[in-house]
């Protein structure tokens, strides 16, 4: 059973990005010189990307919805004494000013009130000594449906939350971290993967167990094997694993370490899972910060980056200005430094640049285009960003 998590596995392997389209992924980044394109894993693919959180009605299809609801975060964190929960909500699309039908699916919580723009659910005290999850689900005619998610803990809000599996995080630097996870029944299989937590609580659990299973799918036609092989049993330990089996994160970011129970059924090809889903957060390490600053220019083809300090290391690289709008500049920046350096085509800078657009073949006129610099610290360690990303936009 592999012990590497899914985010390696597609970085390592160049895996296809599951549940996206491929004009989006073509759009979302294309690496100067090379024509690559960014690949989104399976735990961070919700950044810039809007999914469907709901479960389609039988017999409904896309195009019978005109509406969407919009709610943030879709995960709601409740403390062990209960309380009120009041979540604002808007419909967009012909249903706007609509007052949605909220239902419950746990006997621990109850709706209160519901208005157009927001509604209030009573949690129950936690007693049962042990964490919990609920559902809260959205409906409203011509509006597609949407379920939150509702997490109580046995200790407090911020607790961590193991049902199936014991967590623990330790050694963490800027880019990987020690993982232990056993599990309560020595039995079961599961998947292990990091994931952001400004991306995880964007969407619905259930997202990131369905974009794990397409990764899985995706990973095992290119090994041409079976996806059971993708997944994980018994004590895992990444310290007894080689360095490039371990998590590769990005620096000075939020994490959740996400365990969730799966098996699969080679006779019917079929996946099953409880859809319990154990959080540990954590946060990576800053690299060393440096005050150095930039001055980007383009003009006539001609990229110029000229950094205020002549022995500081910097990286950048430039994007479609669609591309950029769809991730957060760290983002951008900490997976195209992630991606390259697996690649072998990372270009580390000092000094002066200027980098004639004209030869790259990828460059098309006329499209807008963001060019970025950070600066940026070599080390195995506390290697890292050590600015914040600076940008300008132009057009080719």
């Amino acid at each position: 059973m592999a012990s590497v998590s899914l985010f390696d596995e597609a970085i390592n392997d160049g895996a296809p990005v599951p549940g996206v389209d491929e004009h989006i992924i073509t759009r979302i980044m294309r690496f100067h010189g090379t024509g690559c394109l960014l690949l989104c894993l399976a735990v961070t693919i919700f950044s810039g990307i809007v999914f469907s959180s709901c479960t389609k009605p039988a017999g409904e299809d896309d195009e019978n919805y005109n509406s969407s609801f919009t709610v943030n975060p879709k995960v709601l964190k409740v403390g062990v004494a209960g309380g009120e929960v009041t979540v604002d909500y808007a419909i967009n699309g012909p249903m706007e000013g609509g007052i949605a039908q909220v239902t419950v699916g746990s006997p621990w919580i109850h709706v209160r009130s519901v208005y157009n723009s927001e509604f209030t659910c009573i949690v129950d005290a936690n007693d049962s000594g042990r964490d919990r999850t609920g559902k809260i689900s959205l409906r409203c005619s011509g509006t597609k449906p949407l379920d939150l998610t509702v997490i109580q803990g046995t200790g407090g809000g911020d607790s961590p939350i193991y049902r199936n599996f014991r967590i623990e995080v330790s050694d963490v630097t800027t880019s990987t971290c020690r993982v232990q996870v056993t599990p309560v029944d020595a039995g079961k299989t599961y998947i292990w993967t990091p994931v952001r937590v400004a991306d995880y609580e964007k969407e619905t659990p259930e997202m990131l167990i369905k974009a794990c299973i397409e990764q899985a799918e995706s990973l095992a036609v290119t090994a041409g094997t079976t996806p059971d092989k993708f997944l994980s049993s018994g004590i895992l330990d990444t310290q007894k694993l080689d360095a490039s089996m371990r998590p590769q994160l990005f620096d000075r970011t939020d994490y959740y370490l996400a365990v969730f129970d799966i098996s699969y059924d080679k006779s019917k090809k079929k996946f099953s899972y409880s859809g319990d889903i154990d959080l540990l957060k954590f946060r990576t390490l800053s690299a060393p910060a440096s005050d150095m600053k930039f001055e980007l220019r383009y003009d006539n083809g001609t990229l110029t980056i000229q950094p205020d300090k002549a022995d500081e290391t910097y990286v950048f690289n430039y994007v479609t200005k669609e591309a950029w709008e769809s991730v957060d500049p760290d983002y951008a920046a900490q997976y195209y430094i992630l991606y390259a350096t697996k690649k072998g085509s990372l270009e580390v800078c000092k000094n002066l640049l200027r980098k004639d657009l004209t030869q790259d073949p990828d460059m098309e006129r006329g499209t807008e285009y963001v060019a970025f610099a950070v600066g940026y610290h070599v080390s195995e360690t506390d290697g890292g960003l050590t600015t914040e990303v600076n940008y300008i936009e132009f057009t080719y």
